[in-house]
């Protein structure tokens, strides 16, 4: 899957050392292959209005909207210092790693957010845990940059890349992340980080916490995957750095018409999915984790010591950290869904 490339080839940026100086901050224009969308109209109102989401180790920030306005502001923020840094007594600091505008649709519970400017960095994680939470941070942290001075900032750093290892060595690896070429690699980087996204918003019962989650993207073409079980896949390397998968069969995926069952590892895990048959790509959306819900996780205490900002937003950093929207490649070849 490519998408899981992305962190890969953008850690390199940092690893090359490149940093940018004095290019100033141009204009938002269109950048070559970068589909910039509009918002959406406003629908209703907005309920995210001033709220807070909290992720694992992310925030996202809501402005405030007047009930005249067409859109609103949101910052994406990230926990910025290691767990040894905080005392007792302290709170989590964060770094505003993205800036951006939204709209709101009442009628179907979604906000629309279009990231407008992002920064580079690189997320560390720590094996210790804080009360059931893995610790992670982000260091190196670039200024934030609109689309076009994104793209020139990948790319400088990846043709420095190709210099040092080489056009064979570097184009080998764009091939096996699926890419042609280093611009199809930046068009598709270009879409991922700045494309529009959609979220389903709901909110804890007494109305304290907002919940965020992705949304399915519209299925195409025909539905190859109702009524079958798939199975996962284990991966090996050869000498020739050619990958070799075989069928893992104690992971299963068992779907229905709208919806699935993933067994292994001692987890299980339903949600719905989409599909894509021409591209052989599934969505899958995680709803419960071995008989729990969102709402379930969330209503487990949170500990008497933690660095939230109050114990709602732990259990909500918690609740909300927990799914997530995963895209795979699915054969019926011989019934696999595959991470690449």
């Amino acid at each position: 899957m490519k998408k899981n490339v992305l962190l890969g080839l953008s850690v390199i940026l940092l690893i090359c050392g490149i940093v940018i100086v004095g290019c100033g901050d141009p204009a938002d224009d269109d950048v070559s292959g970068f589909i910039d969308e509009s918002l959406p109209a406003p629908i209703g109102v907005n309920a995210v209005s001033g709220r807070t989401c909290y992720e694992g180790f992310e925030i996202i920030t809501f402005s405030a909207t007047a009930g005249s306005a067409v859109s609103g502001t949101y910052e994406r923020s990230y926990v910025s210092d290691p767990i040894w840094w905080y005392g007792a007594n302290d709170k989590f600091d964060y770094q505003v790693i993205e800036t951006g505008t939204y709209t709101w649709n009442e009628e179907v519970k979604t906000v629309t957010l279009k990231p407008e400017k992002i920064s580079n960095y690189v997320t560390y994680f720590s094996y210790e845990t804080n009360f059931s939470i893995e610790i992670s941070w982000v260091e190196n942290v670039s200024p934030l940059m609109n689309a076009t001075l994104y793209r020139s900032y990948e790319q400088a750093g990846l043709e420095q890349y190709r210099n040092e290892v080489g056009s064979a060595v570097f184009n080998k690896w764009l091939s096996n992340a699926g890419f042609s070429s280093l611009s199809a690699y930046l068009d598709y980087s270009m879409n991922f980080y700045f494309g529009n996204k959609t979220k389903q918003y709901s909110f804890s019962t007494d109305n304290t916490t907002l919940f965020l989650g992705d949304v399915l993207p519209a299925n195409k073409g025909i539905n190859e995957l109702s009524g079958q079980t798939y199975y996962g896949v284990t991966t090996n390397w050869d000498d020739n750095d050619n990958r070799i998968t075989t069928k893992n069969w104690d992971v299963t995926y068992a779907f229905t018409a709208s919806g699935y069952t993933y067994s292994g590892y001692g987890e299980t895990i339903t949600g719905s999915y989409s599909y894509d048959s021409s591209s052989k790509s599934v969505w899958l959306k995680e709803e419960t984790k071995n008989g729990k819900n969102k709402a379930a996780i969330y209503a487990e205490p949170a500990p008497s010591e933690h660095f939230f900002a109050d114990d709602d937003a732990y259990r909500a950093a918690k609740a909300n950290n927990e799914f997530y929207l995963l895209q795979y490649s699915y054969r019926t070849s011989d019934n696999t869904i595959d991470w690449w």
